[in-house]
């Protein structure tokens, strides 16, 4: 399970990426998430952290913003 120990309320859940040939990847997953949310959202443990899920083709994200929450879920699903 990956998740890091943080205050923030605003939770999201977003399935794991999929790399182009379909296979799931939990580390090329794990980078494109850690990286858009870098560039889109700012710093790690700062502005969001992993959050834990029951789902296991989920990732779980909790944020300090409801603005980042709504923009994650929002870009994501495109």
């Amino acid at each position: 399970m990956l998740w890091d120990w943080h205050i923030f309320q605003y939770r999201a859940e977003i399935p794991w990426p999929q790399m182009p040939d379909a296979q799931l990847d939990w580390v090329w997953g794990l980078y494109s998430v850690e990286n858009w949310l870098t560039s889109n959202v700012g710093p790690r443990y700062s502005n969001w952290a992993f959050e834990p899920t029951d789902q296991i083709y989920n990732i779980g994200v909790a944020f300090r913003w409801e603005r980042d929450q709504v923009l994650f879920v929002l870009k994501w699903t495109q």
